[in-house]
Parts: C-alpha cells; structure tokens; sequence
C-alpha cells in the first residue's frame, strides 16, 4: 500500500470525529483547500470557531483524532492550520478569500 490521499485521510479523521459536531472539509469558493469547520448537521457547535476551539482543546489534552486533523492542517493546508490556533487563543486570523 502507498501513502494515503489527502481526501482518503481526510474520511479517516472525520469518521474518528464522527459525533463530535467537527469536520475536516474541502474548502469551497475559499483560498485555503481544507478547513476545520463545525459539522451543520450535528448543531453541536454554535460557530466554525467553537468547533475549532473544542479540537485544539482536545488536542491539548492528548485526544489522538484531534491532533490528527491538527496534524492533516498542518501539512495539508497550513495557513487553516494557523487560523484555528490563532482563532483558539482569540488572535486575529487570515481571512478568506471568496473566489
């Protein structure tokens, strides 16, 4: 077996995360091609930034699944990566461009 995908890794965080009320998804009409975003469906989270915060916070704390989406931004897309750190710790953020 090769290296997996980006979008085959991508499903395997979001299956972990399943119930959680967080996604890892393809950007749409945005710069950045991944986001760390709430997951609409669930309403879990009242904003992308409450989700954002909750993973950084499970991360922190050692949760395996959310250090693997923190670790996917990081390599995949690491301008996301930066802006939930920053959205966590209420630092100002890149915003994002509509195409």
């Amino acid at each position: 077996m090769g290296t997996p995908t980006p979008l085959a890794l991508q499903r395997d965080i979001n299956d972990k995360a399943d119930g959680q009320g967080w996604c890892v998804s393809r950007a749409s009409r945005r710069t950045f091609e991944w986001q760390l975003q709430k997951l609409d469906e669930a309403e879990v989270f009242e904003s992308d930034e409450k989700a954002q915060a909750f993973v950084v916070g499970k991360a922190l704390g050692g949760d395996a699944t959310a250090l693997e989406a923190l670790g996917f931004l990081a390599k995949h897309c690491p301008e996301e990566y930066a802006n939930v750190l920053a959205s966590s710790l209420g630092l100002p953020t890149v915003p994002y461009n509509a195409e």
